[in-house]
């Protein structure tokens, strides 16, 4: 465990000095013990996967040649905030998908990373599905919303770029039944109401059933007059 405990911090926040490492992997021991436990540690690494540790001038660091995830997330974000995804956004999609960084790990260290890029992941995730609604990619925007939805229950902005995709598709009753199982969900888990924003969103729904000709608009025809609020 203790392997993995440096592994992980190593590949976090990159190369680090010996005291840094013993200070943040066992802040409840004594200086003695904790340099011990990392030492034990660091030999392990290396009997085990030869190559994969590096140290110089009493600092530690991941093999140049180890690739990681959370690298790679951050760069696609970044990437997509400055340029826009590419043609093929497949590999945006794998890499904003993943679950939260390292689950089940409850370390300082670790929730002080997971909570922005959580937020980061999100974001990106509900940009996307907007830039690729706009290039009529309804299924890669579908599966960006969803996830946003999927990692944030309880996030109104993942619910209203999903809810934008069926209206787009023109699933009006879908749009509906996400929106009124949000309202809900936070009315009772949260005690608060959905925005305004949200509500005139789908409020595109009613607004076509009421339409005064009584003609079916947008795939609603006047007696399927739902109430919203």
């Amino acid at each position: 465990m203790r392997e993995r405990r440096l592994l992980g911090l190593l590949a976090l926040h990159g190369r680090r000095s010996r005291p840094h490492l013993a200070a943040l992997l066992w802040p409840d021991s004594a200086p003695t013990r904790a340099h011990g436990n990392l030492r034990a540690a660091v030999w392990h690494v290396q009997h085990r996967h030869p190559g994969l540790l590096e140290g110089e001038h009493g600092a530690i660091r991941l093999s140049p040649a180890v690739r990681v995830d959370v690298h790679a997330l951050r760069a696609a974000i970044a990437t997509l905030e400055a340029e826009g995804p590419p043609p093929s956004c497949e590999g945006f999609l794998d890499l904003l998908g993943h679950d939260e960084l390292l689950p089940g790990w409850d370390e300082a260290w670790v929730a002080e990373e997971r909570a922005p890029l959580h937020q980061h992941r999100l974001r990106a995730l509900e940009t996307l599905a907007g830039i690729l609604l706009e290039r009529g990619d309804l299924a890669g925007a579908l599966t960006a919303a969803h996830r946003a939805v999927t990692l944030d229950p309880l996030r109104e902005s993942a619910h209203r770029a999903l809810i934008r995709v069926h209206l787009e598709d023109g699933n009006h009753a879908e749009a509906v039944r996400i929106y009124r199982s949000y309202r809900g969900r936070v009315r009772d888990e949260l005690g608060v109401e959905v925005s305004p924003r949200l509500v005139a969103l789908v409020a595109q729904v009613h607004q076509a059933a009421a339409a005064p000709d009584g003609r079916a608009v947008g795939g609603v025809s006047a007696p399927q007059t739902l109430a919203l609020p």
